[in-house]
């Protein structure tokens, strides 16, 4: 445990318009450790999940955080809160999400 993360997003539909939702996941367990919700489709909204998962666990030095190559995850602002905690940045290759398929699944179950 606390290893490898990942975090990816998804977005709903609402009667007042579009929400996002970030989730940080453990891979080992595949449990979600961190989430956000906002109005907004923006780096503080993974970092809030990011925020969260830190919070709640202490992730080891050289833990790998694995997501796509959206925006949310490659703002300067979210790489300088990786390596505050001292976590490893993984991407996936470009129009690959079965590289981030863990933690896109979570969003395929429960939609």
């Amino acid at each position: 445990m606390n290893q490898q993360w990942g975090g990816d997003f998804t977005y709903l539909k609402t009667k007042s318009g579009w929400l996002y939702f970030a989730v940080v996941m453990d891979l080992f367990n595949r449990g979600v450790i961190g989430w956000s919700f906002s109005t907004k489709r923006n780096g503080e909204l993974t970092k809030s999940a990011l925020r969260m998962a830190s919070n709640t666990r202490e992730p080891k030095k050289g833990c790998y955080f694995h997501s796509d190559q959206g925006t949310e995850y490659m703002t300067t602002n979210y790489q300088e809160s990786l390596d505050e905690l001292g976590l490893v940045r993984s991407v996936s290759r470009r129009a690959t999400p079965t590289d981030n398929a863990k933690v896109e699944s979570f969003f395929l179950y429960h939609e």
